[in-house]
């Protein structure tokens, strides 16, 4: 697998396990999107906080690789999410 390129510019083995799909990447800003799947949930039936997080990551790393034209992977250094409520339908996340 190593070497291979995905849709996301870089191959993430976790990212296409978890099933997220890009929407739209240019050089102003990337979206990611995940389908509701039970496997992905929470025990109160929403969607689990480490999803959320991947995505954001994702999504952050899509962003500034399309801003700078750029391949090569990027590195999350920090990274802090306040969850304001619970998501119980289909994610999109921009960046």
């Amino acid at each position: 697998m190593t070497g291979q390129r995905s849709e996301f510019g870089v191959t993430i083995p976790f990212v296409e396990h978890l099933g997220i799909r890009l929407v739209a990447r240019n050089r102003e800003r990337a979206i990611v999107s995940l389908k509701h799947r039970p496997e992905l949930l929470n025990s109160w039936g929403a969607a689990h906080g480490g999803v959320i997080m991947t995505m954001l990551d994702l999504v952050m790393s899509m962003a500034v690789r399309g801003h700078y034209n750029i391949s090569a992977g990027v590195l999350t250094v920090d990274m802090s999410v306040g969850f304001l409520n619970a998501s119980r339908g289909d994610v999109s996340a921009e960046g």
